[in-house]
């Protein structure tokens, strides 16, 4: 995979691009109101998740991912729905992240030099003068916890 692009669209000439297995599955389990971005969300949302990612730490280093599949409707759903939030807000497209009352209020250089969190004013600093402003220690922590 080194120096090589892997592009695996959802769609392909109008047909979800998986495999007939994981198709056929998804059509018993969820008829012709399948959707391949479900599928795709929950592959994201597994992918994303904190005790996938500790678990499988030693295989994903040097493996392609497992992805497990529950036999659960309302959990393969939920983790769905997750996955989905977390591609909008990858992608820049989830409004509630613009709708938080986090900033970047200084103007500079935009360069990442060094991260440190500043408890006392809730800022996740990137350089001696830029920061984003009104971070959770929450949030903070979470991050702190999944750094790769």
């Amino acid at each position: 995979m080194r120096g090589g692009v892997y592009v695996y669209p959802l769609k392909v000439n109008g047909k979800p691009n998986f495999s007939e297995s994981i198709l056929k599955w998804s059509h018993d389990k969820f008829g012709e109101n399948f959707d391949p971005e479900n599928l795709f969300g929950y592959i994201y949302g597994i992918l994303y998740c904190n005790n996938y990612r500790k678990k499988y730490a030693s295989s994903l280093k040097t493996s392609f991912p497992h992805i497990p599949i529950t036999a659960n409707d309302e959990l393969f759903k939920k983790i769905s729905q997750i996955g989905r939030e977390l591609i909008q807000t990858h992608l820049l497209s989830n409004q509630k992240i613009w709708q938080s009352t986090a900033g970047f209020p200084e103007t500079g250089s935009d360069i990442i030099e060094k991260v440190s969190y500043d408890k006392a004013n809730g800022r996740a600093k990137i350089n001696d003068k830029q920061y984003f402003s009104q971070v959770d220690q929450e949030v903070w922590k979470n991050i702190e916890e999944n750094r790769l």
